[in-house]
C-alpha cells in the first residue's frame, strides 16, 4: 500500500518515491510506530487499566528488546510489543514477550503485570480470545491509534 504522497510533503514524484523512499519506508515507520504506541499508552492507560501511567519507555538487552516497558501509578508493570508488519500478531509474539520480560529485572517487584500489543494489521483469533479471558492482555489496533477523540463527548450522567 502506497501512502498518500501529500502526507509526506509536496514535491515527491513517482520516481523519487520508488527509488528513494519506498525501499526504506517500513524501516522508518516501524520505530515511529513504537513511539506513537508508547505515547498512546501513556495517554490512555487510565481507560484500559483504570489507573494512569507513570513512566513508559523501552528496554533492550544483549539478546532481546521490549518495545514498551513501564509502570502504572498503582505499582503494576506494563510490557508490550509493537508490530508494523503485514501479518497478524498471535500467541507466539505474546509468549516471546513473556520470555523477554523474564530476562529483565525491570519491575520484578511489580504487584502485577500487564501485556499490551500494538499491531498494524491486527491479531489472530487465538490472541483475541486470550485477551477476552485475561484482562492483563490488552490489544490496540491501528484504527484505535488513528481515531480522533470525540470533540463533543456526551456529558457524564447526573
Amino acid at each position: 500500500m502506497r501512502p498518500n504522497l501529500g502526507t509526506l510533503g509536496r514535491g515527491f514524484g513517482d520516481e523519487v518515491w520508488t527509488r528513494n523512499i519506498q525501499p526504506y519506508f517500513n524501516e522508518y515507520i516501524g520505530p515511529a510506530f513504537e513511539v506513537v504506541a508508547r505515547e498512546h499508552l501513556r495517554d490512555h492507560a487510565q481507560e484500559r487499566f483504570a489507573v494512569p501511567a507513570g513512566d513508559i519507555g523501552r528496554i533492550w538487552g544483549g539478546d532481546f528488546e521490549i518495545d514498551i516497558a513501564g509502570r502504572l501509578l498503582d505499582g503494576s508493570a506494563v510490557f508490550g510489543e509493537c508490530k508494523w508488519e503485514n501479518a497478524l500478531i498471535g500467541e507466539s509474539i505474546r509468549k516471546r514477550l513473556e520470555e523477554y520480560v523474564a530476562k529483565t529485572r525491570y519491575a520484578e517487584d511489580a504487584r502485577s503485570r500487564h501485556f499490551v500489543f500494538f499491531a498494524r494489521k491486527g491479531f489472530t483469533e487465538e490472541l483475541r480470545k486470550t485477551a477476552e479471558i485475561d484482562g492483563g492482555v490488552q490489544l490496540f489496533d491501528l484504527e484505535e491509534l488513528v481515531r480522533s477523540p470525540d470533540p463533543h463527548p456526551a456529558p457524564p450522567p447526573p
